[in-house]
C-alpha cells in the first residue's frame, strides 16, 4: 500500500503516512467510495443486459402473434412492416414502418411510421381496452383510394400527413364501446378531437368489415366533438364554390342564407341556438364544439331512415349544443 499523496511505501497497520503525516484513513474510505461506484455500475450494466435480452424475447413473442392476426384476419390487405420492439420499463409496444397496399390499386398506398400500442387487453381475442397513438400517418393522393380521392383537391401536396391517437373500452357483455378519445390530427387541414358511447355494436372483425351496412342498428348513448381548423374550411369552400361555378364570397352567402330559412322556420329556441353558433362558424370558421346528449339513447337508424330527418328534428332528438370558438380552441 502507498500514500497517494507522496508515494512513500505504507507498512501494513499504518494509521498516517511517515513522510507526509497524511491520515491513511481517508485513502481507504475513498477507494471504498470508488470500489462500490464500481460494483453499482457493474451491476447497472447486468440489469440493462438482462432488460435487454427480456425485450428481444418480447419482441418476438410480439412479432409472431402480430403475424399471426395479420395471417388471421387482414391476409388480403397488403400489410407490411420493418420493427416490432416491447418497452417494459414503458410497457409499450411499438410497430414501425408500417403499410398497407391495396392488390387492386398499387397506387393508393397507406403508410404508418410508427404505431405505438401504450395500454391493451391481451387476454382476449376482442381487446377490452386499449390506447394507442399512429404517428406519421400519410395517406397517398394518387390512385383509387377511397379515403383520399373525395379529399384530394384540399391538400397542397401528393399527401395527406397526420398523427392519430385512440383510447376506448368495450363491455362485450353489454356489447357497448366508449371512446374516451379519438384525437386526429392533419397536417394543413384541422385537429379533431372526438368521443363517444355507442351501444348494440360488435367488435369482432368480421363484424366491423360489415359495419358500413349495420351502422343503423348502433345505439348512440353520447357524443362531443371538438374541432380546430387550419385551413380545411376555406379550402372546402374554395373547392364547393369551383364546382358551383360562383365566388366563395357568393357561396358562402347562399349556404348562411340557407342556415338563416332554417332558423326562420322553427319555434325551437334550442335548435335556433345551436344553428345560430354554425352562422358563427361560417363566417368565421376557427374553432367548434359541438356535443349530442339525446335523453333516452337512440338508434342510429332513426336519423338515416327513409326521407330524411329535418336539422332542427335531429338537433331536439339528439338535444346537440354547438359552441363557435373564434379564436380557435
Amino acid at each position: 500500500m502507498f500514500c497517494t499523496n507522496c508515494g512513500v511505501e505504507l507498512s501494513e497497520g499504518s494509521t498516517q503516512c511517515p513522510q507526509c503525516n497524511t491520515p491513511v484513513e481517508d485513502f481507504s474510505k475513498a477507494n471504498s467510495g470508488i470500489k462500490k461506484v464500481g460494483i453499482g455500475i457493474l451491476v447497472v450494466l447486468v440489469l440493462i443486459g438482462i432488460y435487454a435480452g427480456i425485450k428481444t424475447y418480447s419482441s418476438k413473442v410480439a412479432e409472431e402473434k402480430l403475424n399471426e392476426l395479420i395471417s388471421k384476419y387482414a391476409s388480403d390487405a397488403g400489410i407490411g412492416y420493418n420493427k416490432v420492439s416491447v418497452d417494459l420499463l414503458g410497457s409499450n409496444v411499438r410497430i414501425s414502418g408500417i403499410s398497407f397496399t391495396n392488390p387492386s390499386d398499387a397506387d393508393g398506398q397507406i403508410k404508418i411510421g410508427e404505431i405505438v400500442i401504450n395500454d391493451i387487453d391481451d387476454n382476449s381475442n376482442i381487446p377490452s381496452f386499449l390506447t394507442m397513438e399512429c404517428n406519421g400517418l400519410e395517406l397517398s393522393r394518387s390512385g383509387r383510394n377511397d379515403a383520399v380521392t373525395p379529399l384530394s383537391n384540399l391538400w397542397y401536396n401528393d399527401k395527406i400527413k397526420g398523427n392519430i391517437k385512440v383510447d376506448y373500452s368495450y363491455d362485450i357483455e353489454k356489447r357497448e364501446l366508449n371512446v374516451n378519445k379519438l384525437r386526429l390530427k392533419i397536417e394543413q387541414a384541422c385537429n379533431l378531437d372526438i368521443s363517444f358511447r355507442i351501444g348494440n355494436i360488435d367488435l369482432e372483425p368480421e363484424a366491423i368489415a360489415k359495419l358500413s351496412t349495420t351502422y343503423p342498428q348502433l345505439i348512440l348513448h353520447e357524443a362531443k366533438i371538438t374541432y380546430e381548423d387550419n385551413s380545411l374550411i376555406d379550402r372546402t369552400m374554395k373547392d364547393a364554390a369551383k364546382k358551383f361555378r360562383v365566388s366563395e364570397a357568393d357561396y358562402k352567402k347562399l349556404l348562411m342564407q340557407a342556415v338563416e330559412q332554417i332558423i326562420a322556420g322553427t319555434n325551437d329556441e334550442s335548435a335556433k341556438k345551436a344553428l345560430k353558433e354554425m352562422l358563427k362558424f361560417y363566417e368565421n370558421p376557427r374553432g367548434l364544439f359541438i356535443s349530442a346528449s339525446p335523453s333516452t339513447p337512440l338508434q342510429i337508424g332513426a336519423l338515416t331512415r327513409r326521407g330524411g330527418v329535418n336539422p332542427t328534428d335531429i338537433i331536439k332528438l339528439l338535444n346537440i349544443q354547438i359552441k363557435c370558438e373564434t379564436q380557435g380552441l
